[in-house]
């Protein structure tokens, strides 16, 4: 990120092309969940956790390739069980990216 600014969470798309520096950004309690890998890049050299993961902050993840139909089934049925309304709220076109942004984070 070319920002000074630091955030309470970040939805890391990019993966290990840029996470380090998302730590840099990171305000202390603060959340980054690394669920992409958009940047070509696999794994992080040189990564020692106890330094990079700083400021008290967390790094959690999401891997959807382990997803199978029985979870898939148990979603639903507890969506189903505890009428859950996954209903979207509102659809963006993606020339209304920013929008969204803005919406998702008010």
């Amino acid at each position: 990120m070319q920002t000074e600014e630091k955030f309470d969470k970040i939805l890391e798309l990019v993966g290990p092309a840029t996470l380090k520096n998302s730590f840099d950004h990171i305000q202390s309690a603060g959340i980054i969940c690394n669920t992409g890998q958009l940047g070509s890049k696999w794994y992080i050299e040189e990564f020692d956790p106890i330094v990079e993961i700083k400021n008290n902050s967390f790094l959690t993840s999401f891997y959807s390739g382990n997803v199978s139909q029985q979870l898939i089934d148990e979603l639903f049925s507890y969506i189903d069980a505890y009428q859950i309304n996954v209903s979207p709220q509102r659809v963006f076109s993606l020339e209304q990216i920013p929008a969204a942004h803005s919406y998702i984070e008010s």
